[in-house]
């Protein structure tokens, strides 16, 4: 079989629209994200979050590669306003987000009422397992006496010892009604 040049011509140019047609469907198939912050379009140049944990900033750019430059670090807040100021003036200021999450001691962690127990758990087992030894009577009231001592109460007492432990933490609370309300349920227990 014998091609002419025509033919041939009739090939490539098939294959060329061919080839130009698949580019552009694919091309206007691909999406385009839009990062808006509060309703602002964010270009593409420009990072996305301002990261802080607790050592350096960090501008990050949710579109590119994480490579040495994404996210870019800085050492201070001041490094990132200087770099807005010089290279990225048309981006917006993004606020700060904080990775590290400060714990003071007034973080409620464990509850008053676990503490508690974990402290008078031994003084309790200790103190009832002399009475439960114990020989005479007298030497079982002379336990009892020490288990409801008011001194050493907290150390036996589960609501004594979280009231102590409230006292310790927010001294206002230490007012005369206040005491004399807690002593009066703590009769109850």
């Amino acid at each position: 079989m014998k091609f002419n040049e025509n033919t041939l011509l009739v090939v490539l140019l098939i294959l060329c629209i061919g080839f130009i047609i698949c580019q552009l469907i694919t091309t206007s198939s691909t999406e385009n994200f839009i990062v808006l912050l509060k309703e602002k379009i964010i270009p593409k140049d420009c990072a996305d979050f301002l990261y802080y944990n607790g050592k350096y900033y960090y501008l990050y750019r949710t579109r590119r590669m994480l490579d040495e430059n994404n996210p870019k670090r800085f050492n201070s807040f001041r490094d990132v306003k200087n770099y807005w100021e010089t290279t990225g003036k048309h981006c917006p200021r993004l606020p700060v987000t904080n990775l590290v999450m400060k714990k003071t001691d007034l973080d409620p962690s464990v509850e008053y009422r676990r503490e508690c127990n974990k402290q008078i758990a031994g003084p309790n087992y200790r103190i009832d397992n002399c009475a439960y030894y114990a020989k005479t009577l007298n030497k079982i009231r002379s336990y009892q006496k020490i288990h409801d001592d008011k001194k050493l109460k907290k150390y036996f007492d589960i609501d004594t010892c979280i009231n102590d432990i409230i006292n310790n933490e927010d001294p206002s609370m230490t007012e005369k009604h206040d005491i004399e309300y807690r002593n009066t349920l703590s009769n109850f227990y």
